[in-house]
């Protein structure tokens, strides 16, 4: 199953991210908040977001064709 790495940096440092995967959430991730989101055809938006907040990372498109 080909997957895409997910990483961020958040300074200062926190808990946990959630992984919002086109605008919906999708996985939380403990500090260093890695995750692994199985490919799926079509364009597709990434954002961070630290929970119970509205800090949210700048969006990152892909196409995976």
């Amino acid at each position: 199953l080909a997957t895409l790495a997910l990483r961020a940096t958040v300074e200062p440092r926190v808990e946990q991210v959630l992984w919002l995967v086109d605008g919906l959430p999708w996985q939380l991730a403990a500090y260093p908040y890695p995750a692994r989101w199985p490919l799926a055809s079509g364009a597709h938006t990434f954002q961070a977001r630290v929970p119970f907040s509205k800090v949210t990372s700048a969006p990152v498109s892909v196409v995976v064709q």
